[in-house]
């Protein structure tokens, strides 16, 4: 039973939130899911018959929960016109009692984070099994292969299995450069039959031949399985037996990501370090991978969406730049997205580092940071640097501090930020006409985005704002309004939701589109210009794109383009 227990739970926690097992101390774990597994132990053959009832494909659109005892009333129920009336109560009185232990686990404080046992050694444990097929494998394989890319996954996992298909060609692909692909199925182990014959038939649907093998959930391997709570996770490991990997440096916030990451490679470039840059942008890590190519860091922006999911990320050196609302369309509130961000930290040690905007000391031991921290806030460090306003000059000091830890100089870094280029769509400067300047700020997506870009000026701000609303607080920013802007220019939807909150503050237009707010901005339909000599006028939406454009990058051209051809 313990299998069905942990196959179940990753279930729930992967398919239907996305989100692994992280944030539970190992232990404590450990001694709760053994006494449910005692619990449904005691009536395994009524437990099986319901468990196996389960539709796995329809499991993620039948429940939204991360506690197995939902999954377990989901099963009695479809099987409760099979049971007696005893046989049912048997079911549900385990279900209460399991019920009370999930309690128990999700009350669990964070700090006492558990750390996927992978980042608990760099070593992969030794293995002595068989593959699919029989045929006798041990851990030896390693050393035959230049690197082996492990793969888990199990057959009720949609994610996993949606993959296997590419994983195949990534092992003709790695094949060629003296690797090779593996596959883990987890329910597969200890020579569970059935288990093998579903995957080896899932694994023929989807046309994946690489190797798939199995071994004692008892072994060290076993239990490192088994202590795998995200799925798929997938390793790298080299010759030895190693988990392979650079040193990573990783960054994530709700604002400013792609601003510090690039600067923290520009830093690290100008040291004379090789650097790989990726993530949330850039090359997709897969492909720095299978370049063979050796950085000497990786520096990585890393969304709420990536981590979330992340069990095995274990950077060398972390940064939150803020956490302020946003994504809730995805996540279910603002404790799932902090606890998404959290994540970058759950697998450091007390010899990596923590950079932390300044104030975060009650997040940091809410979340059980063990790393060394340090706090950032605002700096003229950088007196060269070209990026506007003061959240760019934090951008800066965090970027400075995360790469210190990597032998950068001041010198160094202070020559990489007097050459850093204002990154497109965040407040770039776009042209000059008659006296006013026009500003491109489409990444600004959200009201605490907003905030910072108003900060930035000291001339009269003409505000372009519309778009999808993800959410946020516009009466709170009538003070920073009031001082900053001449008025607003509201395009697109969202008008029901400024208009009421910014109008008694400025004077505020609307109209359908970006290009008709522009025109009426620079007074090309003979009407008065709203922008004079020595305004900004300031893209900064406050909204996603999503109501006229795919995307923030293409709102941002069209507002290149409008400048550019219409009203220069």
């Amino acid at each position: 039973m313990k299998k069905n227990r942990l196959i179940a739970f990753a279930l729930s926690v992967s398919l239907l939130l996305g989100a692994s097992a992280c944030g539970k101390p190992a232990k404590t774990v450990s001694e709760l899911i053994a006494e449910e597994n005692a619990i449904l132990d005691q009536h395994q053959e009524l437990w099986t018959t319901a468990l196996n009832s389960l539709d796995k494909d329809k499991l993620s659109q039948s429940t939204q929960s991360t506690n197995y005892a939902d999954v377990l009333d989901l099963a009695i129920n479809n099987v409760k016109d099979q049971l007696s009336d005893e046989d049912y109560k048997t079911l549900t009185d385990d279900a209460a009692k399991v019920r009370k232990l999930e309690d128990q686990l999700q009350e669990l404080p964070p700090e006492t984070a558990e750390a996927n046992t992978a980042s608990a050694s760099d070593t992969f444990p030794s293995f002595e099994g068989k593959d699919l097929d029989g045929n006798a494998v041990d851990s030896s394989l390693f050393a035959d292969n230049a690197f082996t890319v492990v793969n888990f996954w199990f057959s009720g996992c949609k994610p996993c299995v949606a993959e296997l298909g590419d994983l195949d060609k990534l092992n003709q692909t790695v094949k060629a450069q003296g690797g090779e692909v593996i596959g883990i199925n987890t329910e597969t182990l200890d020579d569970n039959a059935d288990a093998i014959a579903t995957a080896k038939q899932i694994l023929q649907t989807k046309g994946a031949s690489y190797r798939n093998i199995t071994f004692a959930s008892g072994s060290e391997a076993g239990k490192f399985a088994l202590n795998i709570m995200s799925f798929p996770t997938t390793y790298v490991i080299d010759r030895n037996g190693k988990i392979a990997g650079e040193p990573v440096l990783g960054v994530t916030g709700t604002s400013g990501k792609t601003t510090t990451t690039s600067l923290c490679a520009a830093m690290l470039k100008e040291q004379g370090l090789t650097v790989f840059t990726g993530g949330n942008i850039g090359t997709p890590l897969s492909e720095y991978i299978l370049s063979g190519e050796k950085a000497d860091v990786v520096v990585l922006e890393l969304s709420s969406f990536q981590l979330q999911t992340c069990s095995t990320l274990h950077p060398r050196v972390g940064i939150l730049l803020n956490i302020s609302e946003n994504h809730l369309d995805f996540h279910k509130d603002m404790d799932e997205y902090i606890s998404a961000k959290m994540r970058l930290f759950a697998n450091q040690t007390e010899t990596d580092l923590a950079v932390l905007q300044d104030g975060m000391d009650e997040l940091a031991g809410k979340y059980g940071i063990k790393a060394r921290k340090i706090h950032y806030t605002e700096s003229d460090r950088f007196p060269d640097m070209q990026l506007m306003g003061p959240h760019n000059r934090c951008n800066a000091e965090a970027a400075w501090l995360a790469c210190r830890e990597f032998g950068v100089t001041e010198e160094a870094a202070a020559r990489a930020v007097a050459a850093f280029q204002p990154l497109e769509h965040r407040l770039e400067k776009v042209a000059e006409i008659n006296g006013v300047q026009y500003v491109n700020d489409s990444k600004c997506t959200t009201v605490e985005a907003l905030r910072v870009a108003l900060s930035s000026f000291d001339r009269p701000v003409v505000l372009l704002a519309g778009g999808k609303f993800k959410g946020g607080d516009l009466p709170g920013l009538c003070p920073l309004l009031k001082e900053h802007a001449r008025c607003v220019a509201l395009f697109g939807a969202s008008r029901e939701r400024f208009e009421p909150a910014w109008r008694d503050t400025l004077p505020v237009t609307w109209d359908r589109t970006l290009e008709q707010a522009l025109r009426r901005v620079a007074g090309k339909d003979g009407q008065p210009a709203l922008a004079h000599e020595g305004d900004v006028v300031l893209l900064a939406p406050a909204c996603s794109s999503y109501d006229q454009y795919p995307n923030y990058l293409r709102r941002g051209e069209d507002f290149k383009r409008v400048v550019h051809e219409v009203l220069a």
